[in-house]
């Protein structure tokens, strides 16, 4: 687990469906044993997540927050099985409750009703989708389904919806939807950093800062309208859900250049 600020942390090193591809997860401390999660990763990857956490001094019932920022698996997928383990451990091993009943998780509103499968999301990326990549990438599906063992996200009950303005703790949430309905940006309201989710990818292959393409984006003239929004906020500090590198300064100049290159891409 890498030291971003005094309390901000990134989990590294979590695989998704597409070779030399990661997703990033952060941990948030609020307080002494209370932490907030933004985002999780897919459930066969939960143990290396389990490990950064135990390894740096706290345990999964310190997780008091796990916070979607939006509903696509490599970002959702383990919620359920993180908040059991956020459970005191007879509460976790009886399936009753005394009081811990696990960390609160939280969603935008738009993309809660998805999580929990009603209505059903049909939005990117779908199974055609993935076999596609998987063609371009040059790997088998039943290598994927093997290691992974499924791609969709089961139901999530969302515990506490939130909308655009709202805070979480000490987080403000940003909507910054395109890239699914109900995608959400985080600000803390005591540092000039933004945690973007996949509002914007940082890929060295695509020169930058880009929109996730629209093989995984819903509505990419959304996407774009929430990258104009995201570059007149303040911050110095950009963290991504996938990146090649850190951004640690000059973070919102960088989004600004970058939009200006986005109105001359098809």
């Amino acid at each position: 687990m890498a030291k971003i600020t005094h309390n901000i942390h990134s989990i590294d090193g979590l695989d998704i469906l597409y070779p030399g591809h990661k997703v990033v997860p952060y941990i948030l401390e609020e307080g002494q044993h209370d932490l907030t999660l933004i985002d999780t990763c897919y459930i066969e990857e939960l143990p290396k997540l389990v490990s950064y956490v135990n390894n740096n001094g706290y345990k999964m019932q310190d997780i008091r927050r796990i916070i979607l920022t939006h509903l696509h698996s490599d970002h959702a997928q383990a919620a359920n099985e993180i908040k059991k383990l956020t459970m005191s451990s007879a509460d976790s091993k009886s399936g009753t409750s005394s009081g811990n009943d696990g960390a609160t998780i939280y969603a935008h509103w738009i993309d809660s009703a998805f999580l929990s499968h009603s209505p059903i999301y049909h939005g990117p990326p779908d199974i055609n989708i993935y076999r596609q990549l998987f063609q371009k990438f040059g790997i088998r599906e039943e290598d994927v389904i093997k290691e992974f063992k499924k791609l969709n996200v089961d139901p999530i009950q969302v515990d506490k919806q939130v909308k655009d303005g709202d805070f979480i703790k000490s987080l403000k949430v940003v909507h910054t939807p395109g890239h699914t309905p109900g995608h959400i940006s985080l600000i803390p309201e005591d540092q000039k950093l933004l945690f973007g989710a996949d509002v914007l990818w940082n890929s060295a292959q695509e020169g930058g800062l880009v929109i996730p393409p629209s093989y995984f984006t819903l509505d990419m003239v959304t996407a774009r309208v929430s990258v104009m929004r995201v570059s007149q906020l303040n911050f110095d500090k950009l963290l991504l859900g996938h990146q090649d590198e850190l951004i640690l300064e000059n973070a919102q100049e960088k989004v600004q250049s970058a939009m200006k290159n986005m109105k001359h891409r098809v």
